[in-house]
């Protein structure tokens, strides 16, 4: 059994989505093939059906990640700050920083939309 359906089922997410004013999802590589039926695009339609706003957060952002709008995620925010080697990437302690820092200021970027009514 694909691992998304696993995840979809035994997690009641749908159940979460509807009752959420955000959702937001993540990956470590956004591309063509997340559109494919990769979890976060799976989210993202099951958001769609409950007009919910997906944000995806995502290691990095690789070609044909575009597609992925079409597929319902409505924004990408990649963690890398700047340029950095594979290993410093994958450090634990540099991608928790890393997502945290741009979790911050997605919301900050939601206080703003919400204030200017977008």
């Amino acid at each position: 059994q694909p691992g998304t359906d696993v995840l979809l089922c035994r997690t009641d997410i749908e159940t979460e989505i509807s009752k959420s004013d955000l959702i937001i999802t993540g990956e470590g590589r956004m591309d063509e093939q997340t559109a494919m039926g990769k979890a976060p695009v799976r989210i993202a339609n099951l958001a769609k059906k409950y007009d919910k706003p997906v944000i995806a957060i995502t290691g990095c952002v690789g070609k044909g990640a575009k597609i992925c709008h079409d597929a319902g995620i409505d924004a990408i925010f990649p963690i890398l700050s700047h340029p950095m080697t594979s290993d410093e990437a994958m450090d634990p302690n540099t991608t928790r920083d890393n997502i945290i820092r741009t979790t911050c200021e997605i919301m900050r970027l939601v206080q703003i939309s919400h204030l200017l009514d977008i």
